[in-house]
């Protein structure tokens, strides 16, 4: 009876032993994955490791699709790829070509120098989509303020791709300043007609404004 026992406490052991050698082995194996990432000279490892809320638990093709989906969303990349080697996601990193030059044809309003001022304002230096059309945006905010209202703004790039850089050329198209045609008050006490409107003068929509305030202001102190 006593040699049952012990080999049933044997048995048993060993059974214990090579569930905690299995249960050990798993997590370890979880513990041990790791994510490297290549390509990327001017982005912090950290910084696109910080874009992955999700940490990975197991070697997957769902998980090397989350990388992927997450890191193309950031639109911080031009391209992203993910292979899985060695117990571990290597990440291929793209990044987007830096801008050698930057060159402006027919801007008459706003010259060259204007227009680096504030490429180097916004730290415009490679070709990520966001940035160059923020770039677009801030131009349009400015001719707009000058009364072009109806300007356009296009550009082409020019790649070098031994040296992973590129030439950029903005057309812009500035248009023609609008002009106010005939302009009707109501209710203009304070002012006489001639001195509200000016038919053919030039406002922008920044000078309305301000011709708003001050309109604006005199009626209220009328009021007073």
């Amino acid at each position: 009876m006593k040699k049952l026992k012990a080999i049933y406490y044997i048995i048993l052991k060993s059974i214990i032993n090579i569930f905690l050698i299995i249960f050990i082995s798993k997590n370890a194996l979880s513990n041990d994955i790791f994510i490297e990432i290549d390509g990327n000279n001017y982005t912090d490892d950290d910084v696109i490791l910080s874009l992955l809320s999700d940490t990975p638990k197991e070697l997957t093709e769902e998980y090397s699709n989350y990388i992927i989906k997450t890191l193309d969303n950031s639109q911080l990349f031009e391209d992203v790829s993910v292979r899985i080697e060695d117990n571990k996601y290597i990440i291929s990193i793209n990044e987007f070509s830096n801008i050698n030059k930057i060159y402006f044809d027919n801007n008459e309003r706003l010259k060259d120098e204007e227009l680096l001022e504030i490429v180097d304002e916004l730290n415009l230096t490679n070709l990520n989509p966001i940035s160059i059309n923020k770039f677009i945006f801030e131009i349009k905010k400015i001719y707009e303020s000058f009364g072009y209202n109806n300007m356009d703004i296009s550009y082409i790039k020019k790649m070098n791709k031994d040296a992973n850089i590129a030439d950029l050329y903005f057309d812009i198209n500035e248009g023609k300043i609008t002009k106010i045609n005939k302009i009707y008050f109501k209710g203009n006490d304070i002012l006489d007609n001639q001195i509200l409107k000016n038919s053919g003068v030039n406002l922008s929509y920044y000078t309305l404004c301000i011709l708003g305030i001050i309109l604006a202001s005199l009626i209220t102190t009328n009021i007073k």
